[in-house]
């Protein structure tokens, strides 16, 4: 594997992660990334009209629409507030976990695409990130609010302020 195949495969895993611990977050940080780029409006009117000529249909071009990237962070915010006051049931059981897995796979697959890599194994890496990530986190977070007095919405608060900044360091890497 060139070692641009592994920083590829380390940045899916990182967004898929990110999927893991708020499944629609690393689509919406890879979404506004595309669109808040430095020249990302002009890159990305060329970059769709060179898709759509060569008739690729690929989850990047699908990020680089208008309104996606508001449309993805709305879900992602929505995600984010329903976490601190529903009672959901945890990351880790079956339908969400799945869905989990899904958008750890498509955040692989699209880092991938920026960078030219491999698609399969990113997008495997993503969903198998995202899988372990929501456990590991489950785990840490149900620890941390039954042995001390800090309470859950707080935990997952924290959890936010680490994807945010997790994920723009992410993007960063992907300029």
């Amino acid at each position: 594997m060139r070692r641009h195949d592994s920083t590829t495969l380390w940045m899916a895993a990182g967004f898929g992660a990110i999927s893991g611990i708020r499944s629609m977050a690393g689509i919406a940080l890879l979404s506004w990334g595309r669109h808040h780029r430095p020249g990302g409006t002009l890159r990305r009117l060329g970059e769709m009209a060179a898709l759509r000529l060569s008739g690729n249909h690929r989850i990047t071009t699908l990020l680089a629409r208008r309104y996606v990237d508001t449309v993805t962070a709305t879900l992602a915010a929505g995600e984010m507030t329903a976490d601190k006051v529903a009672d959901l049931p945890p990351r880790t059981e079956l339908p969400a976990l799945l869905g989990r897995a899904a958008f750890g796979a498509l955040s692989g697959l699209a880092v991938a695409e920026l960078r030219d890599g491999p698609r399969a194994l990113a997008a495997t890496t993503g969903a198998l990130s995202a899988i372990a990530s929501a456990h590991l986190f489950y785990q840490v977070r149900k620890a941390a609010t039954d042995q001390s007095s800090i309470p859950d919405w707080a935990i997952g608060l924290a959890e936010d302020v680490l994807i945010l900044i997790g994920g723009k360091r992410l993007i960063d890497q992907l300029r």
